[in-house]
C-alpha cells in the first residue's frame, strides 16, 4: 500500500512565484514574453509571443526567472494549464504562476500531479473572480501537493508517465520534420521551380537537377518532367498559370441546430477551428464535438471523405487540417477536394502556400476572411499530370507515416490520461499499470503492448546502454583510415546524431567547444569504455603534445546488433556519410551554427550570417568563436547550406 504525504507547494518547491505584472513594451528584437494564453495542452506555444528588449527581459527575470525543470501554471482566465520546462528557456513570463523545482524528479512529479482530477478540483476551489476567473499567488503557495512517502515509488510513477510523453513528443517532432520535408519539396517543384533553375545554371546530371534529394536512378526518371528553362512569364516553359479554384472543388459547411439534442453527440466528427491540428500533425484525429446522422441530414453540414483539406475561413482564419476519415465541418470553414490531375496531398500543401501568400499580402497581420473569390484570385503553376502524379507518389509515404504517428499519439495520450488519475490517487499500483488492457483505450496501434513494456519506452539501464551505443557508433562512423577520433569530434558527432534521430538534446549547453553535454561526454563515454566498445588513447600532434582520442575497442562487435535494437542504423549511416573524416573545426562550426539557427527560428528571426554571428556573440562563452578561422562569414554560410541539405 502506498503511503502518502501532503506538502504545501511553498515547501515542496524551492519557491512559488508569479511573472511580472508590468507590461514591457514590444521590441523589434530581444527575447519573448509569454502569458497564460501561450499555455495549451501542456505545451508552450511561442509562435505569437512578442519580443521585449534585453533590459526588460533581465528586469522581469530578476523576479521570476524560469529554469530547467520548473513548472508553469496559468493563473488568469483558463486556470490550471501547466507546462514543464525541460530545456534552457529563453523567455520571460507575465501573470503566470511559477513553481521553482528543487530537482528534476520533484518537477516531474508536480507537473503530473497538477494534471490529476484531484489537483484540478483543489485548484478550482481556490479560484476567485466572477467575470474572469483567477487564482491568487498566495493560494498557489499554500496549494497541497500529494506525494508518495517513498521517493522510489514517486519516481517510478513519473518515469512511466514521462515515457509516454517522451514517445508522444518524439512522434510529434518526427511529424514536424516529415511535413517540412513535404513542404520543401512542394516549394522546390511548384514555387521556386528548382529543377528548371538548376538546369539553367548548367546542371545536366539528374541527381543535381533534382537537388540531390533522390538516388540517381530515381532522379533520372524525375528530371525529364521539368523544362530546361523559364519562359517570358517566369514559369517553366510549357507550364501555365491556373487559378487555385480550378484545382479544387470547394465545399461549404454547416451547423445542426444546437437546441436539438438528438442532432449532437453522435459518431460523426464535426470540425471547427478549435480542432485544427498543430504544425506537423496534419490530420484532424479528434474533434471537440460530433453530430448524429439526423443532425447531418437536417442541416447544411456536408460529409467529406478521407484526404480532404479543411480550412478555416472566418474567425481564426487560415487554420488547415486534413480529414483522416469521413467527417463534417461548420459553416466557418471550407473543404477542398482535388480535381484531376492534382492529388489530395498537393492540395493540402498548396493550401498552406495560399495561406502564406495571404499573410504576405496582409504584411504579416491577420487577414479577416477567406471567401470563394479568394480561391480564384490566387494562382499556381500548372505542371501537367506526369509531374503531379510523381509528386503524389513521392510524398504519399510521408503523409502515411504522419497519419500513423498521429494515431499512435492519440492512443498514447489516452493511455496516459487513463493511468494518470489512477496512479496519482493510488487506485492502482505501478505493477498493476503494466497489465492495463488495451481494450480500455480507443484505437490501439499494432504491437502497442509490446512497445509499452519493451524497448520503445526505455528503463534507466536501457537508456544508459543506448547512449553508450550512440557514443561507440559515433566513434566508428567518424573514424577514417583507423585514425583516432578526438573528444570534441565525438561530442559534435553525438550532438548531430541525436539531432538527426530526434532524441532529447536538453543536456547540451553553450560551452567553448560548441553544444556540449558534459555529463554525456564523461559518464556515457566512460560507460562505452567500460564495456570495451571504445578505448581512449593518445596521439602526438604537430606541436609534440599528446592529444587524447578514441577508437573502436575489442568488443565493438557487440554494438552492431544494439544499433538495430535501438533503431539507430539510418542515423549512424547518415553521420558517416556526411562527417566521416571531417575536421574538428568544421564539425564545431556546423553544430554551433545549428544551435544558433534553431534559436533564430524559435524567435521568428531571419537566418542570416549577421544574425547567426549576433546570436553567437550574445553568449560570453561563445563570443570568442568568432575570432577563429573556422567561423568566418564564408564558413558560417557554408554551414547553413550544409544544415539545409542534411536536416
Amino acid at each position: 500500500m502506498i503511503e502518502w504525504l501532503e506538502v504545501e507547494a511553498s515547501e515542496f518547491c524551492s519557491s512559488v512565484r508569479d511573472g511580472t505584472h508590468a507590461s514591457p513594451k514590444e521590441s523589434k528584437a530581444g527575447r519573448k514574453l509569454i502569458t497564460s494564453k501561450h499555455l495549451n495542452g501542456c505545451r508552450l506555444d511561442l509562435a505569437n509571443a512578442y519580443l521585449i528588449s534585453e533590459s526588460d527581459f533581465e528586469e522581469v527575470n530578476r523576479r521570476s526567472k524560469v529554469d530547467q525543470w520548473d513548472v508553469l501554471i496559468s493563473m488568469i482566465g483558463t486556470v490550471g494549464e501547466v507546462y514543464l520546462e525541460k530545456g534552457d528557456p529563453e523567455y520571460a513570463i507575465k501573470n503566470m504562476g511559477l513553481f521553482k523545482s528543487k530537482s528534476e524528479e520533484l518537477g516531474r512529479w508536480l507537473y503530473y500531479y497538477l494534471q490529476s482530477p484531484e489537483a484540478k478540483a483543489e485548484l478550482n476551489a481556490r479560484c476567485r473572480g466572477t467575470t474572469q476567473k483567477y487564482v491568487p499567488l498566495g493560494e498557489l503557495r499554500k496549494f497541497p501537493v500529494k506525494v508518495p512517502q517513498q521517493a522510489t515509488i514517486r519516481d517510478q510513477i513519473s518515469s512511466l508517465l514521462s515515457a509516454l510523453d517522451d514517445k508522444i513528443e518524439l512522434n510529434r517532432r518526427m511529424n514536424e520534420t516529415l511535413e517540412e520535408m513535404a513542404r520543401a519539396l512542394f516549394r522546390d517543384w511548384f514555387v521556386d521551380f528548382g529543377p528548371t533553375r538548376r538546369q539553367m545554371e548548367g546542371a545536366t546530371d539528374p541527381a543535381t537537377i533534382m537537388g540531390q534529394a533522390f538516388p540517381p536512378e530515381k532522379a533520372a526518371t524525375l528530371a525529364p518532367l521539368f523544362p530546361t528553362k523559364l519562359g517570358d512569364d517566369g514559369l517553366p516553359e510549357g507550364w501555365d498559370e491556373q487559378p487555385f479554384e480550378a484545382l479544387v472543388e470547394i465545399v461549404g459547411g454547416g451547423t445542426p441546430k444546437t437546441k436539438v439534442a438528438e442532432y449532437w453527440g453522435g459518431d460523426i466528427p464535426w470540425f471547427s477551428v478549435v480542432d485544427a491540428p498543430t504544425q506537423g500533425a496534419v490530420y484532424v484525429h479528434s474533434t471537440e464535438k460530433s453530430i448524429t446522422t439526423a443532425g447531418l441530414e437536417n442541416s447544411s453540414a456536408r460529409m467529406v471523405p478521407e484526404g480532404t483539406t479543411i480550412i478555416s475561413a472566418r474567425g481564426t482564419v487560415g487554420k488547415i487540417g486534413m480529414a483522416p476519415g469521413d467527417m463534417t465541418f461548420n459553416q466557418s470553414c471550407y473543404a477542398l477536394r482535388p480535381k484531376k490531375p492534382v492529388g489530395e496531398r498537393f492540395i493540402f500543401l498548396a493550401t498552406g502556400q495560399l495561406v502564406e501568400r495571404l499573410k504576405a499580402m496582409a504584411h504579416g497581420s491577420v487577414f479577416s476572411t477567406i471567401t470563394r473569390n479568394t480561391f480564384s484570385s490566387l494562382s499556381f503553376a500548372g505542371a501537367g499530370e506526369p509531374c503531379y502524379t510523381a509528386f503524389e507518389e513521392i510524398i504519399a509515404p510521408l503523409f502515411a507515416k504522419i497519419k500513423a504517428n498521429g494515431q499512435e499519439n492519440q492512443t498514447l495520450a489516452e493511455m496516459r490520461d487513463l493511468l494518470l488519475p489512477k496512479l496519482m490517487s493510488g487506485e492502482i499500483r505501478l505493477k498493476d499499470a503494466k497489465v492495463v488492457q488495451l481494450s480500455e483505450v480507443a484505437k490501439p496501434t499494432p504491437d502497442f503492448a509490446t512497445d509499452l513494456l519493451g524497448n520503445q519506452f526505455l528503463s534507466p539501464e536501457q537508456k544508459e546502454e543506448r547512449d553508450a551505443v550512440i557514443v561507440a557508433a559515433t566513434v566508428k562512423a567518424l573514424q577514417k583510415d583507423n585514425l583516432l577520433v578526438g573528444n570534441v569530434r565525438v561530442m559534435k558527432g553525438v550532438y548531430l546524431l541525436k539531432r538527426k534521430q530526434a532524441l532529447s538534446l536538453s543536456g547540451f549547453q553553450r560551452e567553448a567547444a560548441g553544444p556540449y553535454d558534459r555529463a554525456f561526454n564523461h559518464e556515457i563515454r566512460g560507460s562505452a569504455r567500460e564495456r570495451s566498445w571504445i578505448r581512449e588513447t593518445k596521439k602526438i600532434n604537430a606541436q609534440g603534445s599528446r592529444i587524447p582520442g578514441n577508437q573502436p575497442a575489442s568488443k565493438y562487435s557487440e554494438v552492431e546488433p544494439l544499433i538495430a535494437k535501438y533503431d539507430l542504423g539510418d542515423a549512424v549511416d547518415w553521420l558517416a556519410r556526411h562527417f566521416k573524416g571531417e575536421s574538428m573545426e568544421w564539425m564545431e562550426c556546423v553544430a554551433t551554427v545549428d544551435v544558433a539557427k534553431q534559436e533564430l527560428e524559435r524567435k521568428g528571426l531571419e537566418v542570416t550570417v549577421a544574425n547567426i554571428k549576433s546570436d553567437i556573440a550574445s553568449d560570453p562563452k561563445w563570443k570568442p568563436k568568432l575570432e577563429k578561422n573556422h567561423f568566418t562569414d564564408i564558413e558560417i554560410r557554408r554551414a547553413v547550406k550544409k544544415l539545409g541539405e542534411i536536416f
